[in-house]
């Protein structure tokens, strides 16, 4: 107990003894100001082209586990989340023909250190998946998937149409699952 009760008493003595040597100096200057909030990659911009509200119709291919139909959805993306991100929401309606509509959200980003475009994703099937992409080329944004070997390309037709093709490979060649086509309803 009395090395506890000595040791606070030093170490009071020590905080006094700062303090008043610290009155006794001259003004030192202010350390500067923490920095700010990183901003946003400038490559984002790439990205605006497709914010805002959209109408899809398209076709899903037969595969493993569906069967062919068409689709109706909406599409709705917005910059999102202090603008680092783009944020979507691709809805199927249902139908008769469509009993179980596929539902996918997703974040858009620029990863500064690999300079690539990511795309983080979950769907109303269970799913969910990581693509990147190295940017807009011939009028193409195309993600790609290393885990699933799947692709998405994104076709700029005009200001106010835009095309989506998705892929997978099997037996080592590129099939199609769906292709739709989405017109700009809204900002």
């Amino acid at each position: 107990m009395k090395i506890g009760f000595l040791a606070l008493g030093m170490t009071a003595m020590i905080a006094v003894a700062a303090m008043s040597s610290s009155v006794a100096q001259p003004a030192t200057k202010p350390s500067p100001p923490a920095a700010g909030r990183p901003s946003p990659a400038p490559e984002l911009d790439q990205l605006k082209y497709f914010e805002g509200e959209w109408t899809c119709t398209g076709q899903i291919h037969a595969g493993p586990a569906r069967s062919p139909h068409v689709t109706q959805a909406t599409l709705q993306v917005k910059k999102d989340i202090g603008g680092f991100w783009y944020t979507g929401r691709y809805e199927e309606k249902t139908t008769a023909e469509n009993p179980h509509p596929f539902v996918f959200v997703w974040a858009w980003g620029f990863d500064r250190k690999a300079k690539i475009f990511t795309q983080d994703g979950f769907d109303s099937f269970g799913g969910h998946g990581r693509e990147t992409s190295s940017g807009w080329q011939e009028g193409k944004l195309a993600f790609a998937s290393e885990s699933t070997s799947g692709r998405d390309t994104f076709t700029k037709k005009s200001d106010s149409e835009l095309e989506h093709r998705g892929e997978t490979q099997a037996q080592g060649k590129s099939i199609e699952t769906d292709r739709e086509t989405c017109r700009r309803t809204g900002s």
